[in-house]
């Protein structure tokens, strides 16, 4: 079983190299959030697309490009599809969705990769999380389920019953401990204050009027008096 196991994450890692590992990495992935309405119904805001660097590009190909150095916006990311080739070898772009195209021609150095895959959503659920009070939330619901799982296991193991057992036993020495007699050389006359005074057994007294009287004064003590530390 743990060979299967680890057999598994290696093919994991291996097909995350092969096809989500990004660029920074010298993987061939780059991750781009769609914004906007141009790409639909292809694409839509807050989808997440994950694109693959090719040799070629063709007319017709999902891209995303970088907006060329010298032209207003440059440096930004664009998610178009190519419409076209000018005869100096730059792309004509146009979003799905717009009857114009972009005031940009970009050429192949500029493309970044070909639409590969699309995550709908997932770039909106990302964006929140990079709010503090999402991300509070989210590893606050992780630490959650990280401790609570320990917990579960320990609440479902045998040393509670061994522990419930333990105590039944040790109630029951209690129990079948005998009760003072009368023959015992002391016997309890209270606890009160957390501490116990104890008087002596009359069979002990014999008749000296003295120590019965000592015995009975004892007796007739107020509960507050019987503090041994007062």
């Amino acid at each position: 079983m743990q060979l299967v196991t680890w057999g598994a994450v290696v093919g994991l890692v291996v097909a995350w190299a092969f096809t989500l590992r990004p660029v920074a990495f010298g993987g061939p992935a780059t991750f781009v959030g769609v914004h906007g309405s141009s790409m639909l119904p292809t694409l839509r805001s807050g989808d997440l697309v994950v694109m693959h660097r090719a040799a070629t590009y063709r007319v017709g190909d999902v891209v995303v490009y970088r907006v060329p150095a010298g032209q207003p916006g440059a440096g930004h990311l664009v998610v178009h599809r190519i419409a076209g080739r000018r005869a100096d070898g730059a792309f004509v772009m146009r979003g799905d969705n717009n009857s114009y195209d972009d005031v940009w021609h970009p050429r192949p150095t500029d493309v970044e990769g070909r639409l590969w895959a699309r995550l709908p959503g997932v770039a909106t659920a990302v964006g929140r999380l990079a709010r503090p009070e999402w991300f509070a939330g989210a590893v606050g619901l992780l630490a959650l389920v990280v401790l609570g799982i320990p917990s579960a296991r320990r609440s479902g193991s045998p040393s509670d019953s061994t522990d419930s057992d333990s105590t039944d036993s040790d109630s029951t020495d209690s129990d079948s401990q005998p009760a003072p007699s009368a023959d015992d050389a002391s016997l309890h006359l209270g606890d009160a204050g957390g501490g116990v005074v104890e008087r002596p057994a009359d069979d002990h007294l014999g008749r000296d009027p003295e120590a019965r009287r000592a015995v009975d004064l004892l007796d007739d003590r107020p509960a507050d008096d019987l503090d041994p530390a007062g």
